[in-house]
């Protein structure tokens, strides 16, 4: 699931799926298998997708995914895909959407709907998510995955160079002249 935070698109598979689906779905859709048993076999034509994670904390496996496939994390992706279903659809909400609808209602609780105004709705699976204090510290967390520029020792240690702002001021014009809604640019500031 830290994968789909890093805006990956990734395909989960139930708990106890075959070697023979594995070795399906990865063919039939060009994907890598990633496993921590070095007992998981596949048949020949798939065996070259199989790889076996060297490490045991979930960071730093994914730490091991980016750097050994060269995964270029795209700041706009963070959070982009959903945990759950792996969609990038997302619809934006308002508060008196979400009382309306059952289905959404039952997701968030009382604080939580009084406190935002604005919710995003996975349009695949229907989950309901709001940019609060997890949503910005999950943000914070895969920011971490992106490389350094130089000169800079951690994320967020030093200033945005004026190099960076203007391109991203630009770029939130570009979106608005498209037509693109006040949050969602404000969602891709976010990010």
């Amino acid at each position: 699931k830290k994968m789909r935070g890093l805006g990956l698109d990734t395909v989960i598979l139930a708990e106890g799926a075959s070697v023979q689906e594995l070795a399906r779905v990865a063919l039939a859709e060009d994907r890598i298998i990633l496993t921590r048993s070095r007992k998981t076999q596949v048949a020949a034509e798939a065996s070259d997708r199989l790889y076996v994670l060297r490490r045991e904390a979930p960071d730093a496996q994914l730490r091991e995914v980016v750097d050994l496939f060269g995964v270029e994390v795209d700041p706009d992706c963070l959070c982009g895909r959903c945990i759950k279903c792996n969609t990038w659809d997302w619809c934006l909400a308002l508060r008196s959407e979400v009382q309306a609808n059952p289905a959404m209602r039952a997701q968030v609780n009382e604080n939580t709907l009084n406190a935002y105004e604005e919710f995003w709705v996975c349009q695949g699976c229907g989950k309901v998510f709001w940019e609060g204090s997890m949503f910005e510290k999950a943000i914070s967390h895969y920011r971490s995955f992106i490389p350094q520029e130089s000169g800079q020792d951690s994320v967020g240690d030093a200033p945005e160079s004026p190099s960076r702002v203007q391109p991203q001021a630009a770029k939130y014009r570009e979106m608005e002249e498209q037509g693109c809604s006040q949050q969602r640019i404000r969602a891709q500031k976010v990010r």
